[in-house]
């Protein structure tokens, strides 16, 4: 099993990972060298600083991987973001299908992620940070996490509550994100290139456990878990 994943953002590139090395069957390992260094079990993650890149990142990666044809996925890892998850599919889609894209090769499938809204959205799931927030003493805090019952109600529905003032909804939820988790330790800030700090595995298994508490909620975090799962 050999696996490529392209994601769009710091944090999915140092979280990433570990999540896989965590949920696979297969034992895998991290190549940090490139695609072309890649042998059994192993798995190679590159970052292509934002949307906008994508599509040039998608052609150089399937031209790398027909270089070195041992990879069973490339996984594209993208945001919603103020799109939803069917615009985002079909923007990859319309990249892989395009002319000038070379194929993948028939031993390689794609499988297209979608973070609803972002990756910041699934961290808010976490249901004892969320109370420990909307009770701390801070009343700033205790506000702004007043403006949606990220307990109760589904995260990845969460609306721009400030879209005068916060222009994205992936802006808003990381704003969000920022102030529940200052308020469930005020010692804790959270940033792109330090969130594997905070997003430690514990975080992620209370993100699963919130899979079962409320099965119906954070459904793009749980096809990630379950895709990653099946590797």
């Amino acid at each position: 099993m050999n696996i490529a994943f392209l994601v769009e953002g710091t944090t999915e590139l140092r979280l990433y990972p570990k999540w896989i090395q965590y949920f696979s069957k297969t034992p895998l390992t991290e190549c940090t060298t490139g695609y072309q260094d890649v042998v059994a079990n192993q798995f190679t993650i590159f970052n292509v600083e934002g949307l906008f890149n994508m599509r040039r990142g998608i052609q150089a990666a399937i031209t790398d991987i027909r270089s070195n044809p041992v990879f069973d996925y490339l996984v594209v890892v993208v945001d919603a973001d103020d799109n939803n998850i069917t615009t985002s599919t079909v923007l990859i889609q319309d990249i892989i299908s395009h002319p000038d894209t070379l194929p993948l090769p028939a031993n390689c499938q794609l499988q297209i992620m979608v973070q609803q809204v972002c990756i910041e959205t699934w961290f808010i799931g976490h249901s004892d940070h969320f109370l420990a927030a909307k009770f701390s003493g801070d009343r700033g805090i205790r506000q702004a996490m007043s403006e949606y019952d990220a307990l109760h109600q589904d995260p990845e529905l969460m609306p721009n509550q400030r879209a005068s003032t916060v222009h994205s909804i992936g802006a808003y939820h990381a704003d969000f994100l920022r102030k529940m988790l200052n308020g469930a330790n005020r010692n804790w800030r959270y940033g792109k290139t330090t969130a594997h700090l905070l997003i430690d595995m514990p975080y992620l298994q209370r993100l699963e456990q919130r899979l079962i508490e409320t099965p119906t909620h954070l459904q793009s975090f749980s096809n990630m878990i379950l895709f990653l799962k099946s590797l």
